[in-house]
């Protein structure tokens, strides 16, 4: 649900590791991080993790920011 909050789906880049480097790139452009990914890498210095947790709470953020809060 959060990849399709921030766009995420568009496109035809959905497999694994497109999804991850999608969440790096979106994290590093709008936080100004240096995260890191590699596709194919084992690595646990990989950055996804980090970047999808920040991906999540925006997503939610931003689906909060769009409510209505008070009286109409």
């Amino acid at each position: 649900a959060w990849r399709q909050e921030l766009g995420f789906l568009l496109g035809k880049e959905r497999k694994r590791e497109q999804m991850k480097m999608k969440a790096v790139k979106f994290a590093n452009e709008t936080f100004g991080l240096e995260l890191w990914f590699e596709e194919g890498s084992k690595s646990k210095k990989c950055d996804d993790d980090v970047a999808e947790s920040i991906c999540i709470a925006w997503s939610q953020i931003q689906k909060n920011n769009k409510k209505q809060f008070g009286r109409k």
